[in-house]
């Protein structure tokens, strides 16, 4: 049985960094992942609006 390492080519560090500077910009972000579904991701943040 190939490991989901392999076989997606990834160790899952993405998802923490992204988790980690969400909370550090006061917002939150994560995933959810169903065998044979797929995943899904969301991040959620305030972020000011920007001046032109």
């Amino acid at each position: 049985m190939k490991s989901a390492t392999r076989s997606f080519g990834g160790l899952g560090a993405g998802v923490f960094v992204t988790k980690r500077l969400a909370e550090l910009m006061g917002g939150s972000a994560g995933a959810r992942s169903m065998p044979d579904a797929g995943s899904t991701f969301w991040f959620a943040a305030r972020l000011r609006n920007a001046s032109p």
